[in-house]
């Protein structure tokens, strides 16, 4: 599995990350790559959607130096890590090996619009705020089109053939309605999805597993669902 952390593409780093991505190699059972990626405002778009798809293709090509099955390869993230999982596998949709599994928490996907009941119920005084975002959303995409799906995975017109997915959201969160409309709209392109929403939870509550017991009750879900992925495509594997 390889992991990319939030924090807008502009906070966040492997120290804020390292339990939970401890704690999701653990329930999953998979080598966990926690990818260090380049942060604004030093490196604007596309410089971590760069990292993410170099880390991603090596360890998919084999050139990663990890004993692992490149057959058998998830991607996952949360906000801004979740977009870039999210783009990259739009991006390597048809790199073989396949990637076989997204798992995407309380993901970014639309920079292009804030026009979303959550948004608006939600946008201030629920830790991240519609403020935060417009400072994240200039800081990392700059002058670029936001609307460009390498941005905004939710505005490609063509979401055929992706791997499955595993979307989490949080009720509190202003996020919470463009990840579910993801979610569907992956499903409506006939890819398998599988969105929970954590009610009662605000956006960073993934990460707090020492305090809030939805956020391991959402990381042995996360977990499993990766490893029954894994299962999967190994019986598939062994049967060919």
């Amino acid at each position: 599995m390889v992991y990319f952390h939030g924090g807008g593409w502009v906070l966040g780093d492997l120290e804020l990350a390292d339990t939970t991505a401890r704690d999701l190699a653990a329930s999953s059972g998979a080598v966990l790559v926690s990818v260090d990626y380049r942060k604004a405002p030093e490196d604007i778009f596309p410089a971590a959607l760069e990292d993410a798809l170099n880390v991603v293709s090596a360890v998919l090509d084999g050139a990663s130096g990890l004993n692992v099955d490149v057959r058998r390869v998830a991607v996952a993230g949360d906000s801004a890590g979740g977009n870039l999982a999210a783009v990259v596998a739009q991006q390597l949709r048809r790199h073989q090996p396949r990637l076989m599994h997204q798992v995407l928490i309380y993901p970014v996907t639309d920079l292009a619009s804030a026009d979303t009941d959550s948004h608006r119920d939600y946008g201030d005084g629920h830790f991240l705020t519609s403020r935060d975002l417009a400072y994240f959303y200039s800081t990392y995409a700059s002058d670029a089109d936001r609307t460009d799906p390498r941005l905004s995975p939710l505005r490609n017109a063509d979401l055929n053939d992706l791997p499955a997915a595993t979307v989490v959201t949080a009720e509190c969160d202003p996020l919470r309605d463009e990840g579910e409309a993801y979610a569907l709209a992956m499903a409506d392109a006939g890819t398998e999805v599988t969105s929970v929403r954590f009610n009662g939870q605000v956006h960073p509550f993934f990460y707090l597993g020492g305090i809030i017991g939805n956020a391991l009750a959402a990381r042995r879900f996360v977990g499993s669902q990766l490893r029954a992925a894994f299962d999967v495509d190994a019986s598939v594997s062994r049967q060919r």
